[in-house]
């Protein structure tokens, strides 16, 4: 296997959501998808297949980076308990 990168991110976040190519993923399904990778990634160093590995690996990292950052992005814009006016 000789994976290739086909450009930009293939996972990122936008406004607390995980968006990829394709649309955007329910925070259970990266989660599915990000266990997925990992898992490629230990079977290409078992099938000492580094290429497979580090593709799978880096997917992983950008696909948790992803998740990190509209969790982060959710958090700061208070989910929904912010006052429109008064006290601080």
């Amino acid at each position: 296997m000789i994976p290739e990168r086909a450009g930009a991110l293939a996972y990122w976040h936008s406004g607390g959501s995980i968006e990829r190519r394709s649309g955007s993923l329910s925070w259970r399904r990266a989660a599915q998808l990000l266990n997925f990778y990992l898992a490629e990634a230990l079977a290409g160093c078992a099938a000492d297949d580094p290429a497979a590995a580090w593709f799978c690996a880096r997917t992983a990292i950008e696909l948790a980076e992803a998740m990190f950052a509209a969790e982060a992005w959710r958090r700061t814009a208070c989910g929904g308990s912010v006052r429109l006016r008064g006290d601080f």
